[in-house]
């Protein structure tokens, strides 16, 4: 029997408990996405509201997601 390490998950802004980063992205999505670009690296992990969503920022890996394994992400 193998056992796996737990799934890492990328770094993120925290946010507000119930609304996630929404707040920040509605009032200023460039500002935000830029800074966390900055803050977390090339991939970060966002809360709005009840939704989980990633920031890929290197293109090597938008490359990978949006070209070379498009049919292994949701739109």
């Amino acid at each position: 029997m193998t056992i796996s390490a737990p799934l890492k998950r990328p770094p993120g802004p925290k946010g507000h408990l119930i609304w996630g980063s929404m707040r920040e992205i509605q009032r200023d999505p460039l500002a935000c996405l830029m800074h966390t670009r900055q803050t977390y690296g090339d991939i970060a992990r966002y809360r709005i509201a009840f939704f989980r969503s990633h920031l890929i920022s290197h293109p090597d890996y938008i490359k990978r997601v949006l070209q070379d394994n498009h049919t292994n992400y949701k739109s």
